[in-house]
């Protein structure tokens, strides 16, 4: 369409604000017909790309409520997300992601990894150990790779931090 013509020179101009600004316009005409999941990744970049944390995540988790199962898009999006909202020092949202990448993820490997995450936000962000310690678990499949164990140091310092203060 014209409109993705224009998008995409806009694009590769870098020119975030002239993205807006069409779709500001496109909007007043026919503000239900560009609505689509690219439309709200468009606009989520070129806020981003201005600075425009708020804007950005508003965008952003408007396009991922679009997204159907298994399309690849969700975890660049929810990625995209999860450093926005650590940015803003919303952690519990960016648990969220991390929870939701954790149960969409195929991958044994990214599965730890997002549980790794998990755990950290959770212990470091939250303080909440038990929260930490149940996704720490999830991260430990008991091998020796770098994600076991550190999730397994982890739940050890957990652990011995616990003892010390039963006494």
């Amino acid at each position: 369409s014209i409109k993705n013509v224009r998008v995409l020179a806009l694009q590769n101009r870098k020119d975030w604000t002239g993205i807006l600004n069409l779709y500001k316009d496109l909007q007043l005409k026919e503000s239900k017909k560009f609505e689509s999941t690219a439309d709200f990744i468009w606009q989520a970049e070129a806020n981003e790309s201005l600075n425009r944390s708020k804007e950005a995540i508003t965008f952003y988790e408007r396009a991922i409520k679009k997204i159907l199962a298994g399309d690849e898009r969700f975890a660049a999006i929810s990625n995209r997300l999860a450093v926005l909202y650590e940015n803003g020092d919303d952690y519990q949202k960016q648990m969220k992601i991390y929870e939701g990448l954790y149960a969409q993820e195929k991958s044994k490997k990214s599965r730890q990894q997002y549980a790794l995450k998990a755990g950290l936000i959770g212990l470091d962000k939250l303080q909440n150990e038990n929260l930490a310690s149940e996704w720490l678990q999830r991260a430990d499949s008991g091998g020796v790779d770098d994600i076991d164990l550190r999730a397994s140091m982890l739940l050890i310092d957990i652990d011995r931090k616990n003892k010390d203060l039963d006494g």
